[in-house]
């Protein structure tokens, strides 16, 4: 009997150790925020990574919105235009699919990202 215990407990302990490891591996996409700090209206925001794309529209200031990207790309842009200039297109973002990522339109028209940006 205690050869079967011990067995039954082993199996157990396997079972949610694969259970956990699997729960921590998951690939759904990050939650993404946007937020408008600048002090004015930006227009045409979209958020794109090589599989997708995701027109936010128009956001004034103070305004700030989030969304999933439908595919797992772990690398997107940010572009809005304001004031008749595009802002953004050469700064891209890398994100994991476990922590949210919050990008930021600043004072200065500037982007702001949680993850750090990169320039080409």
């Amino acid at each position: 009997m205690p050869n079967d215990l011990s067995l039954m407990r082993l199996n157990f302990l396997i079972l949610v150790t694969v259970a956990v490891v699997l729960a921590g591996c998951s690939r759904r996409p990050a939650q993404v925020s946007v937020a408008n700090h600048s002090g004015v209206t930006i227009s045409n925001v979209w958020v794109a990574g090589p599989h997708f794309a995701t027109s936010l529209g128009v956001m004034p200031p103070g305004v700030s919105c989030w969304f999933k990207p439908t595919q797992s790309d772990s690398r997107a842009w940010l572009g809005f235009d304001a004031g008749g200039q595009r802002f953004g297109e050469r700064s891209y973002f890398d994100f994991n699919f476990r922590k949210p990522i919050a990008l930021t339109v600043n004072a200065d028209l500037k982007i702001e990202c949680s993850a750090g940006l990169k320039s080409y």
